[in-house]
């Protein structure tokens, strides 16, 4: 019989707002980083008007997040894309903007046309999971 106990499993929060949003930005457990449903919002919380600077905001803000947590871009395992509109107008664009940004480290992913997000004039959230380097 194996008499060794089960080792406690870290887990890291990035909450710069402490609480304010009532979630972390992201959570690492082991060598995994799990990145919450991100907008593309601009620090003062408004939002650009036009979905393809909206799309690279997103990016962005993604990009400075997984820094915080100890990973990049081309560490992302898997990505899923709630976008908000017109997707036949939207999708195309969103599709640019993800290719020009992440390059040849196309994780894998699933994009998902929703009614509604949490602001109005929000036409996309991403949310992501990175490996560590």
């Amino acid at each position: 019989m194996n008499n060794t106990k089960p080792t406690a499993t870290k887990v890291i929060r990035y909450d710069p707002f402490e609480g304010a949003l009532g979630i972390s930005l992201a959570t690492r457990v082991g060598d995994l980083v799990f990145v919450s449903g991100t907008p593309g919002i601009r620090p003062d919380g408004t939002l650009p008007d036009d979905p393809e600077e909206q799309f690279r905001l997103v990016f962005a803000n993604l990009e400075d997040i997984l820094r915080e947590m100890g990973t990049s871009f081309d560490h992302v395992v898997d990505m899923t894309s709630f976008l908000c509109g017109n997707l036949n107008e939207l999708y195309p664009i969103f599709q640019r903007v993800r290719i020009d940004v992440l390059g040849g480290k196309l994780p894998a992913s699933a994009s998902v046309g929703v009614a509604e997000l949490l602001g109005e004039g929000m036409l996309v959230e991403i949310k992501m999971v990175a490996a560590l380097p």
